[in-house]
């Protein structure tokens, strides 16, 4: 493997890699910004949440989670497919 290709294979893995994860923590922070007041998000560091911002903070943080487990997933399969498509076409094996 040529350093051409590693330098290549690195600089296409971390510019995929930032712009997947701005796409999901930018919509996560809009997302927070529309309805962070339920969960008290406005609220002074310590203070104590009520019954219902308590019930919405954890709902967000149960959809948080499950965003950012579904976007890390297609975020390394994106990554992975295009390092194997620039593989494949240097190697001559391309399917085209």
């Amino acid at each position: 493997m040529s350093k051409e290709y590693v330098n290549f294979s690195t600089l296409i893995h971390n510019q995929l890699h930032e712009k997947f994860t701005t796409t999901f923590i930018y919509a996560l922070s809009q997302f927070e910004l529309e309805f962070g007041h339920l969960w008290g998000e406005d609220l002074d560091e310590g203070a104590e949440l009520s019954d219902s911002q308590d019930f919405y903070y954890k709902k967000f943080m149960e959809m948080r989670k499950r965003i950012l487990d579904v976007g890390n997933n297609q975020k390394r399969n994106a990554i992975n497919s295009v390092i194997q498509l620039i593989k494949e076409k240097e190697s001559g094996n391309d399917k085209q």
